[in-house]
């Protein structure tokens, strides 16, 4: 599980910023866990430690992702 330190909206899209060196590369899964919700992955290939999900405009920071 990683930490989400920081996030912005852009578009439909919400970017979730993770505590350094995010275990998200090192890890299989089809889904992101946020408090008891999941979301499909976004692809984001062009910021380190940063995921993506449909736009969520509510406050995660904080909150602890979990990869299933």
């Amino acid at each position: 599980m990683d930490k989400v330190v920081d996030q912005f909206n852009i578009g439909k899209y919400t970017i979730l910023y993770l505590k350094k060196n995010a275990s998200l590369v090192r890890t299989r899964y089809t889904k992101y866990k946020i408090r008891g919700v999941e979301y499909d992955p976004v692809p984001v290939t062009d910021v380190q430690d940063a995921i993506a999900i449909n736009r969520n405009d509510e406050d995660l920071i904080g909150e602890f992702v979990e990869y299933v």
